[in-house]
């Protein structure tokens, strides 16, 4: 089973089944609502661990080239066009809206 621990208070969370699970100091946060987000203050404030409280390596990925992380952005305006008319009238959540600040915020690094 999976498992992270925050390195601020070291709290082991758990991978949650359907719910959000938030570590003691509040850095950590899992939420598997429709798939695992994990949300926290940086990626050195946490770690993910094995079942015997090991340390696992994270892979550090290169950042994505400007191509890329405009070919997300027209992937999200895409998809957000392939909505029914009714929903696109609805408000959007608080992760949609991170995930555009994201691939926006790298668009402006990598410029």
């Amino acid at each position: 089973m999976k498992k992270l621990k925050c390195k601020l208070c070291d709290t082991i969370v758990d991978f949650p089944k359907k719910d959000k699970i938030t570590c003691k100091c509040e850095n950590l946060t899992l939420d598997a609502k429709e798939r695992v987000i994990i949300c926290a203050k940086g990626e050195s404030s946490y770690c993910m661990i094995d079942d015997e409280g090991c340390d696992i390596v994270n892979e550090v990925k290169p950042k994505p080239t400007r191509q890329e992380l405009l070919e997300l952005l027209k992937g999200i305006r895409e998809n957000i066009e392939k909505l029914p008319q009714e929903a696109l009238g609805t408000s959007i959540n608080h992760y949609d809206l991170l995930s555009l600040i994201l691939v926006l915020e790298g668009l402006f690094e990598a410029s």
